[in-house]
């Protein structure tokens, strides 16, 4: 019996619909962190667990997208940069139709403190799980260019009235998004050196 033409239409998108929805989960668990990183003033503890989660999710990015994003480049990226969006965007809507915390400052400004995370995180997905040298090191040097760019621009984003101490959010965004790169380049060179 030959397939319809609806089943070979959704064949066809479901693997992009995979990356998709991998992307929209990391963009709102970033975001998520983040406001949690807000909320709670900086909690060191909770800034460690957040790094850890964002490395841990991240790498589950790269296993469960590497097979379909070397075949489909273009619809990766698409699908990754985008899902990400949207799931930073869904936080925030989520938050804006709850009750804020005292002092909590929720501005289109702190939208650029989530897009820097979700951006750079999803380069650095991007730079391991494409085959291309070229478009590896464009990824990753996009995500450190953003990030560096950002560090420098630090004061422009900072929206909360609340001191954060020596954890800034702006610092935390850098930290993280560091961190993930190392775990993400140990883990690349552990399954390199694996495969020979």
């Amino acid at each position: 019996m030959e397939p319809s033409a609806t089943y070979r239409l959704w064949r066809g998108f479901e693997p992009v619909g995979i990356i998709f929805v991998f992307a929209l989960l990391l963009g709102a668990f970033a975001s998520a962190g983040l406001i949690a990183e807000r909320a709670t003033r900086g909690d060191p503890r909770l800034g460690v667990a957040l790094v850890l989660g964002g490395l841990a999710f991240t790498l589950l990015s790269v296993r469960a997208v590497r097979p379909v994003a070397r075949r489909r480049v273009g619809a990766f990226l698409v699908a990754q940069f985008v899902g990400a969006l949207l799931g930073v965007g869904a936080t925030h809507l989520v938050l804006a139709l709850s009750p804020p915390p005292t002092g909590f400052s929720e501005t289109p400004v702190q939208l650029v403190n989530d897009a820097v995370l979700v951006l750079g995180l999803s380069a650095l997905v991007g730079s391991l799980v494409l085959r291309a040298p070229r478009a590896r090191s464009l990824l990753a040097s996009f995500a450190f260019a953003l990030v560096a760019l950002y560090h420098a621009t630090a004061p422009e984003w900072h929206v909360d009235a609340f001191a954060f101490g020596e954890l800034t959010i702006q610092r935390f965004v850098a930290i993280q998004v560091l961190a993930v790169a190392a775990g993400l380049m140990a883990f690349d060179w552990i399954a390199s050196d694996g495969a020979r």
